[in-house]
């Protein structure tokens, strides 16, 4: 979480309904779906679509991309599943190692 001045520069994430108190786990991490993904909102956008939370305080944040994104269930399989498709495969280290060892013997 951060504050909105400097969520507008990184991807911000959008949790289903606004849900966000209801979403926190016994450790105090967000658990929930996202329901939208921003690149870089302004602040005024952040609000419109309902990505700043305790927007009504004198401290909003906006949940920022960390990096770290868990994927479980039918996401997970359907990630993996990208990773084998032959366009998205060719994109990866392991072809481009595959394709340079191949062609060099």
């Amino acid at each position: 979480a951060e504050m909105p001045e400097v969520s507008k520069n990184h991807g911000v994430l959008v949790i289903e309904g606004g849900l966000l108190p209801k979403l926190t786990d016994s450790l105090g991490y967000i658990c929930g779906a996202a329901s939208n993904y921003l690149q870089k909102p302004s602040v005024q956008y952040m609000a419109e679509q309902n990505a700043l939370y305790n927007h009504d305080s004198e401290h909003p944040f906006a949940l920022v991309d960390s990096g770290v994104v868990i994927f479980t269930g039918k996401a997970l399989v359907e990630f993996v599943s990208l990773l084998q498709h032959p366009f998205t495969a060719a994109c990866t280290s392991r072809f481009i190692h595959s394709s340079l060892t191949s062609s060099s013997a």
